[in-house]
């Protein structure tokens, strides 16, 4: 019986605390209805949202004054404190929520990426001693990935599946234009670039920098050295020979 009489006890209590009301309409600047907004007690975790015609109700405690939260997404939110109210005593309040505009900083997207890590180097010296039936810096190329000839006597070469006359080549920064065979029965068998007067060579079979020019296969990019001292050169061989010298004056030219 006693614990009958506690429950009855905390039951009016809770219901006696929570009897008052506070309602309304939410609207914006244009007095449109507003849907969905949030109405919560500061603290509390507690509250209620708006209906399809932006009314809203709220029990708070009585004979304390409390802080109610509107909120809602692309809305300014509001704080409105609510004073006392009498148990069972209702009260309206109708809110006007402002629309919140976020004016957002420019962006700027910069790419950091080196496109000449696209390029890869190729060692001077692995060109002298390939064994092919064609020296030269094509011979090369054609052992790199994606890269592909029709016949090994000919410097020609596709990559990727491209034709043969949409490779880039350039020497010094400049693109060379070099005539192609288009008899299936000739070849173009000589390496228009001389291997012992090249510092660096550069070959990249795609995603390469967009100062090359805009053919999709590939570029090959040579630098011809600048001579620092007075030296000479003479291959022999079966197939022919060659020779080589280079020099600078007494001026360094």
């Amino acid at each position: 019986m006693r614990k009958r009489i506690l429950f009855l006890f905390f039951l009016t209590s809770f219901l006696y605390s929570y009897g008052q009301k506070i309602q309304g309409f939410i609207t914006d600047t244009n007095e449109e209805k507003l849907i969905g907004i949030n109405i919560s007690i500061e603290n509390k975790g507690t509250g209620s949202t708006s209906d399809n015609n932006g009314y809203y109700s709220l029990e708070i405690p009585a004979e304390k004054s409390i802080v109610l939260i509107y909120s809602a997404i692309g809305y300014e939110m509001q704080k409105i404190r609510i004073p006392p109210l009498k148990q069972q005593e209702s009260y309206t309040l109708n809110i006007t929520l402002i629309e919140k505009n976020n004016l957002l900083n420019d962006v700027i997207v910069t790419d950091k990426r080196s496109r000449k890590k696209n390029l890869s180097r190729i060692k001077t010296k692995h060109v002298r001693i390939l064994p092919s039936s064609n020296e030269g810096i094509e011979a090369i190329l054609k052992t790199l990935p994606g890269v592909s000839s029709a016949n090994e006597l000919s410097s020609q070469y596709s990559v990727r599946g491209g034709n043969f006359d949409e490779n880039l080549v350039y020497v010094n920064g400049i693109e060379i234009y070099r005539p192609f065979l288009i008899h299936s029965g000739k070849q173009e068998g000589l390496s228009f670039v001389n291997s012992d007067l090249v510092s660096s060579i550069l070959f990249s079979a795609g995603g390469f920098e967009a100062r090359y020019g805009d053919k999709m296969s590939s570029v090959l990019n040579v630098q011809y050295k600048r001579p620092t001292e007075n030296k000479s050169s003479l291959q022999l061989s079966l197939l022919g020979g060659k020779i080589h010298m280079e020099g600078i004056n007494k001026k360094k030219n």
